[in-house]
């Protein structure tokens, strides 16, 4: 009787060491999983912060396509305007001197008419 108590203690601790050592690995185990948890909402929470700021990014990238096309647009419109003044000018130069060989054949005409 006494070996079978002693046996009977011998495993009821065994069963007992057994229960904390499967315990103290779920908990172990569950602080793996609460930290890959945990490493997960994070890498959700950053990948939501980049996609906004990818997003905003995205935006002003946009805005300063459009704000460099409306600039090159003025820019393409005042160079078309420079174009055409300085043909103007130079038709305006031409009718001058035309004006001038004129003027001088007419001087010249009075000069001889009289």
């Amino acid at each position: 009787m006494d070996e079978l108590e002693k046996e009977m203690l011998s495993v009821e601790k065994a069963r007992q060491e057994f229960e904390e050592r499967m315990e103290e690995e779920s908990q172990s185990q569950g602080r793996d999983l609460t930290l890959e948890e945990n490493q997960v909402k994070k890498y959700h929470r950053l990948k939501e912060e980049a996609s906004k700021r990818a997003a905003t990014l995205a935006q002003e990238l946009e805005k300063f396509n459009r704000d460099q096309k409306a600039d090159q647009d003025r820019l393409d419109l005042e160079e078309r305007k420079k174009v055409e003044t300085e043909a103007k000018i130079k038709q305006k130069l031409r009718e001058i001197e035309e004006n001038q060989k004129r003027i001088e054949k007419l001087e010249e005409y009075i000069a001889t008419s009289k």
